[in-house]
């Protein structure tokens, strides 16, 4: 099969919305997918939201430890962009 001339110079088409769309709900999907399981191993408390890949972390945590070290690993993860952490701390059990 013949390279189209666009091809030649390196350059890709273009995606339409639809297929943006779809790409960001897949990379969102498997965001949620892999945080939730990371995070299921910390805190069975929290809940993750993914759009556009921006995540925002709600939910709660044991303590501040628990609460950044689930931050940091969202932060790490491809594919995020930016987290909100809404974590509250748990309040000690008297």
């Amino acid at each position: 099969m013949a390279m189209t001339h666009e091809e030649k110079m390196g350059l890709i088409p273009l995606k339409t919305k639809e297929q943006i769309s779809t790409d960001l709900d897949s990379l969102d999907a498997r965001l949620e997918a892999a945080l939730e399981g990371l995070i299921r191993e910390k805190s069975d408390k929290v809940r993750v939201v993914a759009k556009d890949g921006l995540v925002t972390l709600v939910g709660y945590a044991p303590d501040t430890k628990v609460k950044r070290d689930i931050a940091q690993a969202t932060k790490a993860m491809p594919g995020v962009r930016e987290v909100t952490n809404h974590i509250k701390i748990l309040p000690e059990e008297v």
